[in-house]
């Protein structure tokens, strides 16, 4: 009997079923994916709390990671269980007549956010700016091109890169493998570093030949030999290779050539030729020009883009080869041929940089991006902290007076009557950089304001009738401002809260431009600012501050425009 009205009860959920319960099926599914996702994320953040190794600054990071992700997971949960619930169509008219006033007093606060240009325009900025947080550090793939270390050298030769281009990256390096040679001295054993290194002045490594062509009076320091590689004879060879240019990972190379430094006696040159499948096929030498080089003239190139059409396969350390012969002209005697500096140079466009790199060759979008979640958590935890305190204090202030207003208000008064800049810069100094520093010391800073202006709104609604009334009837002080007093007080706070967002952004950003606040090579934008500083003057590199300094303006202007809205919103007079 139980069965069959079980079955029939069924039976009669399923005929209620209409479009909209698909449609709500399919986004409390879609709600539950996020969900366990976000719970996930969550078990990591917490697991790498406890993890060997890892600074403080990043335990904290991922508690409160992990703090979130567990907030949003719960909030998620609890929507996929309504959009589960909302398949029923008699619990939903149900539930939609019973959201009805809230549903229009929605639809008239956003007709007034329309109304407000300005305030939309915030409250843009502010989802841009939390979305962009909000997956940074969920899955920083998706929206940092190179997140790996926080947009780490992605490459060893994009250093100082401009931005909204490709990069332009010229690589030179040296052999590290000798296939064979004949007649050459100097490569490894003829001037070895003596053990404990050289003794000045000398004795020092004796000269290749006695150094017949004074290349240490030339060109080194004082007291140091040469250090070359020398033929006496024409037609002594050598075959180097094992050059590392392995990381050229695009095939747009503009230019492969040779830098040969050398001081030859007249009439002998160096005839270099190329190979780029390991020796079997070899490019047409190319002669140097036989003029010594010189403090002006540092080295001399000869260019064998050319020779073939160069990709990166054929400049991988096992194919690319070079091979050097000394050669004379006709008629000219054998004289001594050094060489001191032998090297590929390539050259070619890497990657497209939206925002440039820095001194690192990190891409710098990736590093404003991914400063994101570190600066609005700031701003999250040190408003959030500051307003827990700040109600606390405040409420107990304004509703008990007596002695504990008196007491409460005195030590507010102290930490109101120093800039809240100054002290902040003070605490952090007393602590030390970090982020927990950073964060408390701005917490020290910040709660006494929402002490007093709680506490100003708490005194003005205590005295009114229906908390008379209350109080009358017996109903709890407790309940009485969690009722009462803090619904009707939070207005005002709120709004205050949401301009003090941008505040706080501004002041950790300036604590960081200081070096007190976040450390590298964590990315902040206070600290990218303070790091390109150094360079806009000097060389011109605008970009390593123009960046972060518009991402710290556009978040605070975000906040603070979302706070005058949220002000008129609430306003009961601006409402009509």
């Amino acid at each position: 009997m139980a069965g069959a009205t079980e079955k029939a009860g069924l039976s009669g959920f399923v005929a209620r079923l209409d479009l909209r319960s698909i449609l709500f099926l399919l986004a409390s599914i879609g709600l539950a994916t996020i969900a366990g996702f976000l719970g996930w994320n969550a078990v990591g953040s917490f697991s790498k709390v406890g993890a060997p190794g890892i600074v403080i600054d990043r335990r904290i990071l991922h508690f409160v990671q992990g703090v979130f992700f567990s907030l949003g997971t719960a909030l998620t949960v609890l929507y996929g269980y309504r959009c589960f619930r909302m398949m029923d169509p008699d619990w939903r008219r149900e539930f939609l007549r019973l959201q009805a006033p809230r549903a229009r007093e929605f639809k008239h606060t956003a007709h007034l956010i329309r109304k407000s240009p300005l305030t939309l325009g915030g409250l843009a900025v502010i989802a841009i700016f939390a979305g962009l947080a909000f997956t940074a550090a969920v899955a920083p793939g998706i929206v940092a091109p190179f997140p790996q270390d926080a947009g780490a050298v992605y490459y060893r030769g994009e250093e100082f890169q401009p931005p909204f281009q490709r990069t332009q990256v010229w690589r030179n390096e040296t052999f590290s493998t000798e296939y064979n040679q004949t007649g050459w001295i100097g490569w490894n054993g003829d001037e070895e570093r003596p053990p404990g290194g050289y003794v000045f002045p000398c004795p020092c490594p004796t000269a290749i030949g006695g150094d017949a062509l004074n290349w240490t009076g030339g060109v080194e320091l004082v007291g140091l030999s040469a250090n070359v590689a020398r033929s006496r004879l024409a037609g002594d060879r050598f075959e180097i290779g094992g050059y590392r240019l392995e990381d050229v990972y695009t095939p747009d190379i503009g230019f492969v050539g040779v830098q040969v430094r050398q001081r030859v006696a007249p009439g002998n040159h160096l005839a270099v030729s190329l190979s780029w499948d390991g020796g079997a096929s070899w490019s047409n030498p190319i002669t140097t020009s036989g003029l010594n080089f010189t403090r002006a003239r540092w080295a001399e190139t000869l260019d064998f883009t050319p020779a073939t059409s160069w990709t990166p396969a054929k400049l991988l350390p096992s194919d690319l080869r070079l091979r050097a012969v000394h050669v004379k002209d006709t008629g000219a005697s054998d004289g001594p041929l050094d060489i001191d500096y032998l090297a590929v140079l390539v050259f070619f466009q890497g990657k497209y940089t939206l925002f440039g790199t820095d001194d690192l060759g990190r891409d710098y979008v990736s590093r404003v991006i991914l400063a994101a979640p570190l600066d609005l958590l700031i701003a999250i935890i040190v408003v959030a902290s500051g307003l827990i305190i700040g109600v606390v204090l405040g409420v107990a202030s304004g509703y008990y007076g007596g002695w504990i207003d008196e007491s409460i208000m005195r030590i507010t008064d102290i930490f109101l009557s120093i800039p809240g800049l100054i002290l902040a810069l003070a605490f952090t100094a007393a602590l030390g950089p970090g982020l927990l520093n950073i964060m408390t010391a701005l917490v020290i800073t910040w709660w006494p304001g929402y002490t007093r202006l709680i506490r100003g709104q708490t005194l003005s609604i205590r005295e009114n009738l229906y908390v008379e009334a209350a109080r009358a009837v017996g109903v709890p002080s407790s309940r009485i401002v969690l009722r009462h007093v803090l619904p009707n007080a939070f207005a005002p706070v709120l709004v205050n809260a949401t301009l003090d967002m941008g505040t706080v952004i501004l002041v950790a950003s300036a604590l960081s431009f200081l070096g007190l606040g976040v450390q590298p090579p964590e990315p902040e934008w206070g600290a990218m600012v303070s790091d390109g500083r150094l360079y806009i003057i000097a060389q011109g590199w605008w970009w390593l501050s123009t960046f972060p300094g518009l991402a710290i303006l556009f978040a605070s202007l975000g906040f603070n425009l979302a706070g005058d809205g949220l002000r008129d919103i609430l306003d009961p007079r601006l409402r009509r």
